[in-house]
This record gives structure tokens, sequence and C-alpha cells, in this order.
């Protein structure tokens, strides 16, 4: 018997959501999301039974097969996805499973308990139709997130379309459908959405999550603090979501949103907000750390152990015995306290030098972001240098630095080189005793007529 269309349809699905995995691997979860499925059950041998009589196979052979997949709560996450997405339609196409064939000793009619009800629709499909009908006291029930939007605007959502609506969604095939459904459905009513999802936010492994905040971090810095410049009331709506990660946005909240809202369940509970803390980063204790920080923050990159030294312990994590990278909470710190560290004085980085005209050139910059975007860069720079033992010829090809020697412009017969900080701003240089010496820097034509 061929395979069923509707198991070749889901292993499609699953090779898509995972392409990393080789064919075998993709074809053996596959086998078993669907087999817990359509067994209603994650038993080795109920599962074996019935994938053996959808695909014309001794049951010995398919329970070999499934004895091969190594990581079986990935296989029970996938049979959720085939509920939410592709289930009831993938399950029409497949055959019913009669008896008939089985041995009066077979284990399947054991087990048996009667015929089970098909579904008519998807978990996604029904959400979607609960959706369009517009029912507010049942869509408020069925999901935390949009009570809690509703509660933000007394019932009115209509009032929301002045507002810009942030979804958060953490970076799996589950978070995005959701976050999809409750998109589609206030891009429905006239709202403007936008989706984040953080790189790498799962609840995998407790490192996979600890990236994924930090990337959320990252975003959060990126995006929000535009919105405040254009005055709008930044809301954190922390009703509904997954527990691990309210903790963290309670904290980031404190630094990028004016208020957060929490909602009691039932959907006539009043919210509750909780005001933004006047809390003010201590630069005084983090300004000795300043050199370490930015590498890790802005190259990124790792810094020896030792560089740290008495930072706060929770402003940066070991990836090993040796080094030291920046943590989630020293990622939000950082970035509260970034405009501060590199405007100031010039951070002495690791192998690069500053000549008299650099500093000049530095003192003479007033604007503090145009400072900070520099330090940025050095802080890169320094970081491939690093990586390459003071070889500036790994800086050729960076992109965003973009190093480059001028042509026929020498000092002391060294060829003179630059690179970019941004569009229109350069840095002249001499590579020199295994890092750089920097001479100017400026707009393109100061630095390429004084290099």
């Amino acid at each position: 018997m061929p395979r069923p269309a509707g198991l070749s349809q889901w292993q499609q699905t699953v090779s898509t959501h995972l392409p990393h995995l080789s064919k075998p691997q993709v074809l053996v979860l596959s086998l078993w999301s669907a087999g817990i499925v359509l067994a209603q059950s994650c038993g080795l041998t109920q599962v074996a039974v019935i994938l053996a009589y959808l695909l014309d196979r001794s049951e010995q052979a398919v329970r070999e097969q499934l004895r091969r997949a190594e990581r079986l709560w990935l296989a029970m996450a996938l049979a959720t996805l085939w509920v939410i997405s592709v289930g009831c339609a993938a399950e029409a196409a497949l055959p019913v499973p009669v008896f008939d064939h089985l041995p009066d000793t077979h284990v399947a009619r054991r087990t048996a308990r009667g015929p089970r009800p098909p579904r008519s629709m998807s978990c996604f499909q029904r959400v979607q139709a609960t959706l369009s009908e517009n029912n507010i006291t049942r869509i408020r029930w069925m999901s935390a997130e949009l009570n809690g939007l509703y509660a933000l605007y007394d019932g009115q959502i209509g009032l929301a379309r002045q507002d810009m609506q942030l979804i958060v969604s953490s970076d799996t095939a589950l978070g995005r459908l959701c976050a999809d459904l409750i998109a589609e459905y206030l891009r429905g009513h006239g709202l403007p959405v936008q989706t984040m999802i953080p790189t790498g936010l799962t609840t995998a492994t407790s490192a996979a999550f600890e990236a994924g905040i930090k990337s959320l971090i990252v975003e959060c810095d990126k995006l929000l603090p535009s919105y405040h410049d254009e005055g709008y009331s930044v809301v954190f709506n922390l009703v509904g979501g997954f527990k691990a990660l309210q903790g963290y946005l309670n904290t980031i909240g404190m630094f990028y949103a004016d208020e957060m809202l929490y909602l009691f369940e039932g959907s006539t509970a009043a919210p509750m907000y909780i005001p933004r803390l006047p809390i003010k980063i201590d630069l005084d204790a983090l300004t000795p750390y300043a050199v370490p920080l930015a590498m890790m923050a802005e190259a990124p990159t790792t810094v020896p152990l030792s560089h740290p030294g008495a930072l706060q312990r929770t402003l940066y994590d070991t990836n090993d015995q040796e080094n030291a990278e920046i943590s989630q909470w020293g990622q939000l710190v950082w970035n509260q306290a970034r405009g501060d560290l590199l405007s100031g004085s010039l951070l002495p980085f690791p192998l690069l030098r500053y000549e008299t005209g650099f500093i000049n050139d530095y003192k003479r910059t007033l604007n503090p972001t145009h400072r900070a975007r520099l330090q940025s860069q050095l802080a890169s720079v320094a970081a491939v240098l690093g990586d390459h033992h003071g070889n500036a010829a790994a800086l050729k090809g960076r992109g965003g630095i973009e190093y480059d020697n001028y042509t026929s412009k020498q000092m002391n017969g060294k060829p003179i080189g630059h690179f970019r900080v941004s569009d229109g701003v350069r840095v002249s240089c001499i590579a020199d005793g295994g890092g750089l010496t920097l001479r100017h820097f400026g707009e393109h034509d100061y630095v390429n007529k004084n290099p």
C-alpha cells in the first residue's frame, strides 16, 4: 500500500519546521507524531499497530523503526502541532482502521474501546471560526491575551486603532500560530499590529530560554525608545503568555514600559496596573568595567574571565572556564548605561592605540550619539583583532567595518588604512605591532584629505 496522502503531507510539514533533520529522522518523527494522534496514545505498541495497518507493513518492522527516535518529547510536540494545524484534513485522507484482517488474539482487539468520533475541524480552524463569530464574551474567555487587551480599552477594542499593538511570540511553530491568530483578529478590527519573535526564545533548555531573553531585550531596546520619542505610552500587557516569560518581563518593563497590566481571571475583572519605578543605573559601579562590557555587548564577543573583575556576577555568564559573555541582565543594564559609557572618555580597547590627532578629533565631537557610535565600532574592531592575534587583514571584508588601505598613502613606509564608522564617517589608521594605531576620525572628506 502506498503511504497515505495525509502522512506524506505531514512528513513535508515536519521537514519544513525542522530543516536541520535528515530524511530518516523526519520520517521517524512524522510517523511517531501522527501515530500518537491517531492512536490517542503515546504507547509504542498502540502506535505501531495503527501505523502497521496504515502502511501495510508488519507491526514488528514498524516498532523497530519507531525505536530509532531519540527524543519522544519532540514527537509529542509535533503531535500537538498536527492537531492544531493539519490534523483533521490529513486524517480525513487516511483509511479507516478495521480489525477484520487481524488475528483474534491481537493486542488491538483487546485494547480497542469502540470507534472514536472523527474531528471535523482542526484546533486552528476552530479558533478562527470562534474569532470570526465576534462573540466578545467567549473570545475573552478563550484568549487571555485578548482579554487583557479588552480590559485595557474598557471593552471597546475599537479605541485601540490609534495605538500600535506589539505581539511577542516564542520562536516556535505553535507560538507563531497563536501570534498570527491574534494579529489576524486585531487587524480585522482595524488595529495596527506588529509581531516580535526574539531569536531562539524557547523553553527547550534553560540556556536557550536565556539566550532568547537576551534577544528580546535587544529587540526592545531597538524598538520601544522610538515610540517613547514619538509620545506613545508603552504598556506591557502581561495577561497570558507562559509564566517563565512573565517574570523576566516584570523586570524588563521597569526599564522600557510606562506601566504593566495584570488581570485576574474572568471577563469582568478590573485591570490592575503596576507603574514603572524610578530605577537608576549606578554608572560609577560600571565605569571601571566599561571596556569588557562594551566588548561583550557591542561586538558582541567573549572576554577573558579575568576582565570583568569584581563586576556584579549577574551581569555576565561564563561559557567555559576561561571566558565571559554578557548575560541577559547584563544586556539590560548595558542598554540603559550604554549612551553614558560610550559617549564619555575614550575607552582603552585592547590592540588599539590613539594618536594625538585622533584624540583631538574625538574631543571636538560633541554629539553624544556620534561618540557612542564610534566607540561601539571600536569595540567591534578590537574584538576582530583579538580573535586574529592582532592581524588587521582579518578586518577586510567584515560587514560594517570595511577596512582597506588608501592608494599611495603611507607613513614611515607603512600603508595608511581606514575603516567605516557609519555612512560618511571614517577612521584612518596604521596596522602596526599587532594592532591598529588610530590617526584621525571624522567625515569622509576630512579623513581622506588628512589621513
